[in-house]
């Protein structure tokens, strides 16, 4: 099963009321999640030649008819009049199976070591098991001073410390156990500075914003 991990940007007012209701996170999540799937989806489809392009639209159509798709749409719905009060979500941040690299990278260890670069693993829990544990809050005052932080490291030094040697023996997820190819490890590179750039991005602005927030792996 995947590992892929999703934040969305909170407003206060949406921080307090979710911290009165945590019941309401699972809503948050199923709405996340499936807003990150249909951006992951259009980024994919977008790669794509004519002929597979087709074939792709061909599998949707087939898929928004199923008898799947139609309960999970209606329980997507239901979930979204039960969050109406919140108001709207800003646009979620999904870093697939990145985030554990990012981590190790930033912090300098596969778990929470308690520093300024556990922005990945930080926060109160909250709500119910999504599967890898609770979503995590973190309030406005701490996601501005993970972007401070963030801000303030250098690409190209994280990149010329990438030793994913290293990181396989620490079993950092989503380096292979197995041997890698010279391609595979250069697709890992670029994968890495691009996660980093949008999550450095994703914080600045939420800081800008005021905004706090939830953070979970599912």
């Amino acid at each position: 099963m995947s590992m892929l991990f999703v934040a969305v940007g909170l407003t206060p007012p949406q921080i307090e009321k979710l911290r009165e209701r945590p019941e309401l996170v699972s809503d948050v999540v199923y709405i996340a999640n499936d807003e990150d799937l249909e951006a992951w989806y259009a980024e994919e489809v977008g790669a794509l030649t004519d002929e597979q392009r087709e074939r792709a639209a061909m599998g949707e159509k087939e898929r928004l008819s199923s008898e799947n798709y139609q309960r999970w749409a209606a329980e997507l719905a239901q979930a979204h009049q039960r969050l109406a009060e919140l108001g709207p979500l800003e646009h979620p941040l999904g870093l697939n199976k990145m985030w554990h690299i990012l981590h190790y990278a930033i912090a300098g260890d596969r778990g929470l070591t308690g520093g300024p670069g556990d922005v990945i693993f930080s926060g109160d829990e909250i709500g119910e098991d999504m599967t890898y544990g609770p979503a995590r809050l973190i309030d406005p005052a701490e996601t501005a001073y993970y972007s401070r932080h963030l801000e303030g490291l250098d690409l190209s030094e994280l990149e010329a410390g990438l030793n994913f040697d290293v990181m396989r023996e620490a079993e950092v997820y989503s380096v292979p156990r197995g041997p890698r190819s010279a391609e595979y490890d250069a697709w890992l590179r670029k994968n890495f500075a691009r996660s980093f750039l949008r999550l450095q991005d994703y914080l600045s602005a939420m800081s800008g914003k005021g905004n706090g927030l939830l953070m979970w792996v599912s």
